[in-house]
Protein backbone atom coordinates (compact mmCIF):
# COMPACT_ATOMS: atom_id res chain seq x y z
CA UNK A 1 0.00 0.00 0.00
CA UNK A 2 1.19 3.52 -0.77
CA UNK A 3 0.73 6.41 1.61
CA UNK A 4 -0.40 9.62 -0.09
CA UNK A 5 -1.77 13.07 0.60
CA UNK A 6 -4.57 14.87 -1.20
CA UNK A 7 -6.56 18.06 -0.95
CA UNK A 8 -10.35 17.82 -0.78
CA UNK A 9 -13.04 20.49 -0.83
CA UNK A 10 -14.54 21.00 2.63
CA UNK A 11 -17.93 19.56 1.66
CA UNK A 12 -16.42 16.39 0.19
CA UNK A 13 -14.24 15.91 3.25
CA UNK A 14 -17.29 16.29 5.51
CA UNK A 15 -19.31 13.79 3.47
CA UNK A 16 -16.51 11.23 3.64
CA UNK A 17 -16.07 11.74 7.40
CA UNK A 18 -19.82 11.31 7.96
CA UNK A 19 -19.83 8.15 5.83
CA UNK A 20 -16.94 6.73 7.86
CA UNK A 21 -18.69 7.43 11.17
CA UNK A 22 -21.99 6.03 9.90
CA UNK A 23 -20.30 2.78 8.80
CA UNK A 24 -17.92 2.59 11.76
CA UNK A 25 -14.83 2.61 9.57
CA UNK A 26 -11.98 4.97 8.86
CA UNK A 27 -11.88 7.99 6.60
CA UNK A 28 -9.06 6.33 4.64
CA UNK A 29 -11.19 3.24 4.06
CA UNK A 30 -14.06 5.35 2.71
CA UNK A 31 -11.65 7.03 0.29
CA UNK A 32 -10.17 3.66 -0.80
CA UNK A 33 -13.61 2.10 -1.35
CA UNK A 34 -14.84 5.16 -3.24
CA UNK A 35 -11.82 5.15 -5.52
CA UNK A 36 -12.13 1.44 -6.12
CA UNK A 37 -15.82 1.74 -7.03
CA UNK A 38 -15.07 4.59 -9.41
CA UNK A 39 -11.89 3.32 -11.05
CA UNK A 40 -12.09 -0.47 -10.86
CA UNK A 41 -15.72 -1.53 -10.65
CA UNK A 42 -17.03 1.06 -13.11
CA UNK A 43 -14.47 1.43 -15.86
CA UNK A 44 -14.78 4.38 -18.18
CA UNK A 45 -16.39 3.83 -21.56
CA UNK A 46 -14.80 4.97 -24.77
CA UNK A 47 -16.71 7.42 -26.93
CA UNK A 48 -17.62 4.61 -29.34
CA UNK A 49 -18.92 2.47 -26.45
CA UNK A 50 -21.02 5.39 -25.19
CA UNK A 51 -22.48 5.95 -28.66
CA UNK A 52 -23.33 2.25 -28.99
CA UNK A 53 -24.83 1.90 -25.52
CA UNK A 54 -26.68 5.23 -25.38
CA UNK A 55 -27.60 6.36 -28.90
CA UNK A 56 -29.99 8.95 -27.49
CA UNK A 57 -26.97 10.94 -26.27
CA UNK A 58 -25.90 11.58 -29.86
CA UNK A 59 -29.42 12.58 -30.82
CA UNK A 60 -29.65 14.94 -27.87
CA UNK A 61 -26.39 16.57 -28.91
CA UNK A 62 -24.54 15.45 -25.81
CA UNK A 63 -22.12 13.37 -27.85
CA UNK A 64 -21.10 14.81 -31.17
CA UNK A 65 -21.66 12.43 -34.02
CA UNK A 66 -23.10 12.01 -37.44
CA UNK A 67 -26.65 12.58 -36.18
CA UNK A 68 -26.77 16.22 -37.21
CA UNK A 69 -29.17 15.85 -40.13
CA UNK A 70 -31.52 13.21 -38.81
CA UNK A 71 -35.09 13.98 -39.78
CA UNK A 72 -38.27 12.70 -38.16
CA UNK A 73 -38.64 9.87 -40.69
CA UNK A 74 -35.30 8.39 -39.67
CA UNK A 75 -35.47 8.88 -35.90
CA UNK A 76 -36.53 5.27 -35.16
CA UNK A 77 -33.68 3.95 -37.32
CA UNK A 78 -31.27 6.18 -35.45
CA UNK A 79 -32.52 5.26 -31.99
CA UNK A 80 -33.21 1.57 -32.49
CA UNK A 81 -31.18 0.61 -35.55
CA UNK A 82 -32.23 -0.98 -38.81
CA UNK A 83 -33.15 -4.24 -37.05
CA UNK A 84 -36.40 -2.63 -35.92
CA UNK A 85 -37.74 -2.86 -39.50
CA UNK A 86 -37.32 -6.65 -39.73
Amino acid sequence: MVRTQLYLPDNLYSLAKEEAEKNKTTFANVVRISLEKTLVSKPYMSLDELKAKFPILKFAGIIKGESGDINNDKIDDFLYGDEQKK
